[in-house]
């Protein structure tokens, strides 16, 4: 059997294990996968094969194939795999950089909560303060600081014009909370450092507005 008989029957048992008529290779000649096989084969040289020896499995041929076309072949696969290796690694930090800073930024408006929900408590007992005693309390900084990413106890009796005005939150607190008044009006602020960047998203309450989002803007935690 010559050398193109040979290709022509290898190139038959390929297609044909692929489910590919040898008619159809034609049609095929694009794709990476045959078009490597055709590469393979287009390699081989001096091979020499008796005329009256049937041709065998594909496992059959690579005996015959030389050693400068075996490594062709391995050469294309293994550049194939540091390219798949490649774009693997690019899609993990595709996702990395888009979940990861999602999911902080979730974690932390989360822990933001604490914030309006207690201006909302201490506007509440302002306005109760208020319609009692016709004046509303001022209140120092309370705790003296924000604590960053920890807890805070809150103690009452230390609380100052919050233990006169009667409010204290459920829980330990990351916020730091204190009010400003005027004869007809007055300003809560909450601040809180959820991150710990040193950057502090605050909020504001006053007699007619609620503190749904923060002043600082939506990116500041």
């Amino acid at each position: 059997m010559d050398q193109q008989q040979l290709m022509s029957e290898a190139l038959k048992f390929v297609v044909k294990s692929h489910r590919f008529t040898y008619n159809e290779w034609g049609t095929h000649k694009k794709d990476s996968f045959f078009y490597l096989i055709k590469i393979f084969f287009l390699n081989i040289e001096n091979m020499k094969i008796s005329k009256d020896k049937p041709l065998g499995p594909l496992t059959h041929i690579s005996e015959h194939v030389p050693k400068s076309a075996r490594c062709t072949l391995l050469f294309v696969l293994l550049v194939g795999c540091a390219v798949l290796g490649v774009l693997l690694l690019v899609c993990i930090g595709v996702l990395s950089a888009v979940a990861i800073p999602s999911y902080l930024s979730m974690h932390y408006k989360a822990k933001h909560t604490e914030v309006p929900t207690n201006l909302i408590g201490i506007k509440i007992a302002e306005l109760q303060y208020e319609s009692n005693n016709d004046e509303y309390v001022a209140c120092k900084k309370y705790p003296r600081s924000s604590s960053g990413k920890k807890t805070q106890p809150w103690h009452k009796r230390n609380s100052g014009g919050f233990r006169t005005l009667g409010w204290m939150p459920d829980k330990d607190v990351q916020g730091q909370y204190w009010v400003t008044t005027t004869s007809t009006n007055f300003i809560a602020t909450g601040i809180i450092d959820a991150d710990g960047d040193g950057v502090f998203a605050t909020y504001v309450a006053t007699k007619s507005v609620y503190p749904l989002s923060p002043i600082t803007g939506p990116d500041v935690y």
